[in-house]
Formats: structure tokens, sequence, C-alpha cells
């Protein structure tokens, strides 16, 4: 069943979770998920019901001292994408998502959050973060809130993993949130690509089965050799001098 201790570990709440049935569960979870602050601060955008589009969002090195902040966004980031995979299956995940599971993208979600959080926890000071080969990237949109993060291991050129807010996700029950940022885990792409192209290095990612839709849309090819995703250098210059969306953006 779903590990309850990760879930104590990470808030308080006024009574603990011993409660078996399903109803009680979920208010429990809900009570976390309270907890933490996990809401978009881009409250004048939901206000306004703007949609954030690819054009409006940046992508930026996460400096070592802001590691912290970053922990309580993907903390809130967790629940709310365990949330979600709940109120799709209503039942608790007893096991890894298969490749139909409608809702198996919100569990990677929720525990690809979980490992980037535990690698900014476990450097215990600004000295080691700084020494880590992996680099914290974030996308921003226009109002500085996060939208997707990635972590990236610079010596190595690969993405190691990369989550966007879990309202992003392409999925029927987020249709309804008028203020998705559209593109975020592609604007870290090609960011990326931008780097590979300055270096001269592939890039390439470390990737679970349920988000291989995201990788092929954005042309990454099989490497079997290290058994990675991997976008070439030669394969970026061919798609930016075709004009092949999004790498079209590369050149301008």
């Amino acid at each position: 069943k779903f590990n309850l201790r990760l879930l104590l570990q990470r808030v308080e709440i006024s009574e603990p979770l011993v409660k078996s049935n399903w109803e009680a569960y979920q208010l429990d979870m809900r009570t976390a998920h309270r907890k933490f602050i996990f809401l978009r601060s881009d409250e004048q955008s939901k206000a306004l019901g703007l949609s954030i589009a690819i054009s409006e969002l940046t992508v930026e090195k996460m400096p070592a001292k802001e590691w912290d902040r970053l922990v309580e966004v993907l903390d809130g980031w967790y629940f709310s994408s365990h949330l979600k995979y709940l109120s799709i299956h209503k039942e608790l995940p007893l096991q890894s998502p298969l490749d139909h599971d409608p809702g198996g993208v919100f569990l990677s979600a929720h525990v690809i959050c979980d490992l980037i959080s535990r690698h900014l926890r476990n450097q215990e000071n600004t000295e080691n973060r700084l020494r880590s080969p992996r680099r914290v990237l974030v996308c921003r949109d226009r109002l500085r809130s996060v939208q997707a993060v990635a972590l990236f291991n610079k010596k190595e050129h690969s993405l190691t993993y990369l989550v966007t807010h879990p309202d992003n996700i392409r999925h029927p029950i987020n249709e309804h949130i008028s203020t998705r940022a559209q593109g975020a885990g592609t604007q870290i792409i090609l960011y990326l690509a931008r780097l590979a192209l300055k270096r001269n290095m592939p890039l390439w990612a470390i990737i679970r089965d349920d988000s291989e839709p995201f990788y092929q849309k954005l042309h990454f090819d099989d490497d079997a050799a290290f058994g990675k995703k991997i976008l070439t250098v030669e394969k970026i210059k061919q798609l930016v001098s075709l004009k092949i969306f999004p790498f079209s953006l590369l050149s301008q």
C-alpha cells in the first residue's frame, strides 16, 4: 500500500493515519495536502483566467541557496499528483503504473517529485551542493511561479529527472484548468538542446515508460548502448533547419 512512513515524515497532521477505509484515507490525504504551500503563486493569473503559453516560459538554473524553497514546491506537487491519481482510481496504488494505466502519469510525477526532493535534501550543505555534478533547472512563468523542475547531470550531459506541475499534465482530469502552463517540460528540453549545440554534445535522457510519448514527440531516439533516450547534435540541427516545432524556436 501507499508508503505512509514517507507521508508522516513530510507533514504533521492532527490525527494519525490509521483509518483503513477509503473515505477516511482520502480525508487524511487532503488534510496533509493542505499543510503544504503547493498552490501556484500566480493567483492573479488564475483570477484573470489566463492561459500560460510556451512563449511566456523561461528556464534557468536554480541557485543552491534556493533549493530548500524548491523542496517545498516539490512536496506540494508530490501530494497534488497523488491526489489526482487517487481521484482517477479510487483505490490505493498497489503497484507501479502500467502502460494502460489511465492515471499512471500522475503516479510517475508523484514518484519523481519524491526522487528530486530526496536528492536536494541529501545535499546537506552549500559546499556539497556546489560540488554536485547535477544541476537543478526550473521553468518559470511570467509571474516567476515554478512550472517544471529538472535534474540534469552536467558531467554526463544527461537529463536524470523531469517533472511538471501536476496541473500541467495532459490528461482529461486537467482539461478544466484554464491556467495550465503549456510546454513547461518542452522548454526545459529546448534549454538543454541549446546547451547541446553549444557544447557539441548529445543530450541523453533517463525516462520512465509512461513518459515515452513525450520524448518521442520531441524526436528523441533509443540509445541501446546506454539504455537511454538520445538527441544528437546532428538531429537537433536538422530539426532547427527544417523549422520543426518546437525546435524552430531555437533559431529565434
